[in-house]
């Protein structure tokens, strides 16, 4: 439950779920302000590919939150900006890395 994550002391249940929405809404507006600049996922992975050991996609989908698909397909469209190589890390682990063109 949200409210019992961001609320000092929990609670079981609303007595109705507009008065539920009141509170959790309280809590929200009264916490600090995040001073930790936002990282996009497109950020994130091309970071990841560029690290020396590159990233598998595996890694990549849990970063993201992707499927597998998507992450390929994103990999495809940075191809324009980077040169992509795979490079096969294990039996069954393939890295992807990313150097800028």
């Amino acid at each position: 439950m949200i409210y019992n994550t961001l609320a000092p002391v929990g609670v079981k249940k609303f007595t109705s779920r507009e008065h539920g929405l009141k509170r959790i809404w309280k809590l929200i507006q009264e916490l600090p302000p995040s001073d930790a600049p936002r990282t996009s996922k497109k950020d994130t992975v091309i970071g990841m590919l560029q690290r020396e050991q590159g990233a598998t996609l595996e890694e990549l989908m849990m970063a993201t939150g992707w499927q597998a698909h998507s992450v390929r397909g994103f990999i495809s469209t940075q191809r324009k900006e980077y040169s992509i190589q795979r490079h096969q890390r294990t039996e069954d682990s393939i890295a992807y890395y990313a150097t800028k063109k």
